[in-house]
């Protein structure tokens, strides 16, 4: 793999090995799922839905990363029904008037989708036995529940509501 130089002189060593860490792990995690496709794989993605594979890295206060995959890709499957019950990802945004929750379900389908509204808490849940999520939201302050409004377009769920 070939360094870039991205003037240095500002940054020590350190800021871009860091980068340089996270990507070689990237690679290395793409290039172990791709090893596991074999062809019934191939064959079962023709004339099916997308397959979908990904993942997160988030850092949390103390700077450790956390390497969360996503996605229904065979090998995928099979690692999900040793956990049974995924966790979406959710963002959670509060604003003056609402409280926006966004929440990653992809391959979800609205019939498949139970979303309880409370005061101070959000219920989502996937009925789907392809994609099992669930997932607890406490919300940073009090809502009425009455108002949820929801949208759900190419696996992003978007839960809007009026705060109280």
């Amino acid at each position: 793999m070939k360094k870039r130089n991205f003037g240095r002189g500002f940054f020590d060593d350190d800021f871009f090995a860091e980068f340089e860490r996270i990507e070689e792990m990237m690679r290395d995690m793409l290039d172990e799922h791709m090893e596991h496709l074999d062809d019934s794989d191939l064959k079962q993605m023709e004339g099916s839905r997308p397959k979908i594979y990904g993942f997160t890295l988030e850092f949390g206060p103390e700077g450790k990363g956390k390497l969360t995959e996503f996605g229904n890709t065979h090998s995928m499957q099979r690692q999900e029904q040793k956990q049974k019950k995924g966790e979406p990802f959710v963002d959670v945004i509060n604003h003056p008037e609402n409280v926006t929750v966004i929440a990653e379900l992809p391959g979800v389908d609205e019939k498949h989708l139970d979303v309880k509204a409370f005061a101070k808490q959000l219920s989502l849940r996937v009925t789907d036995p392809q994609r099992l999520f669930s997932k607890t939201v406490v919300l940073p302050a009090e809502v009425d529940p009455k108002t949820l409004k929801r949208s759900l377009k190419n696996g992003i769920l978007e839960l809007v509501l009026k705060k109280a």
